[in-house]
């Protein structure tokens, strides 16, 4: 029957027979639960029956050989953000990103971070890569990175700052969506044009612009990263 679950239920049933509760993390496997109930009268009932705890699956982020601009669609669990844990032994060799807001106070806004060929180590400016943000990521032959993403259990949604010009922002599932209309995605902010990239040779740049269902691509959508140009500073809400 698996495992069995004794103190692991808290507050399954209350008094008013609405409240249910299971307040643990439990690890995957098939466990059997057995409920007993007596109401005021003396009546009493038993309930036993099994259920399945399955694993999460990880996002996948595909890359393909060249530059790829990308993102991830939510907070990664534990340390699975870290470059060298999400890229760890993959062909990859660079990660950089655009910080609009250093560039308008004047510093360098290009960070980056690129692998040391004896260590398989990142080293540089990067060593998280953050929901929300897009990055631009050199693999030199096709391969996938995986990342377990955290539930969302924020009362308020995630913001992302941007600032007038060019930001580099990143696809942030907040609901579990897989894509969405663009528009809608970037309805918080004033912009003119959005671009993304792809490394197949022949594609290349692709150019988004507002209320145009006839562009080639017009779902924001998981994995990907976008260069968006806003007219004013503002605050991106997912």
């Amino acid at each position: 029957d698996g495992a069995t679950i004794t103190e692991a239920v808290a507050d399954l049933f209350t008094g008013d027979n609405i409240s249910y509760t299971l307040a643990v993390n439990l690890t995957p496997a098939t466990y059997n639960i057995k409920i007993k109930g007596k109401d005021d009268a003396g009546n009493e009932v038993t309930a036993n029956t099994n259920f399945k705890v399955v694993a999460k699956s990880k996002f996948s982020l595909a890359m393909k050989p060249g530059v790829n601009l990308v993102s991830i669609p939510g907070s990664p669990v534990g340390d699975g953000g870290n470059v060298n844990v999400l890229l760890k032994d993959l062909p990859v060799t660079s990660v950089v990103s655009y910080d609009r807001a250093l560039d308008v106070a004047g510093s360098n806004p290009w960070l980056t971070s690129t692998k040391d060929a004896e260590t398989g180590l990142f080293t540089g400016d990067i060593s998280i890569i953050e929901p929300g943000k897009a990055y631009f990521i050199t693999a030199t032959a096709s391969t996938t990175a995986k990342v377990l993403i955290e539930q969302p259990s924020m009362v308020l949604p995630p913001t992302i700052g941007v600032s007038q010009g060019f930001n580099a922002v990143g696809f942030w599932s907040i609901a579990g969506e897989t894509n969405t209309d663009i528009d809608d995605y970037l309805n918080s902010v004033t912009w003119t044009v959005a671009y993304t990239f792809d490394p197949t040779p022949g594609i290349g740049w692709t150019v988004i612009r507002p209320d145009n269902p006839a562009a080639a691509d017009t779902q924001a959508a998981q994995g990907k990263g976008y260069l968006v140009f806003v007219t004013a500073d503002g605050t991106l809400t997912p």
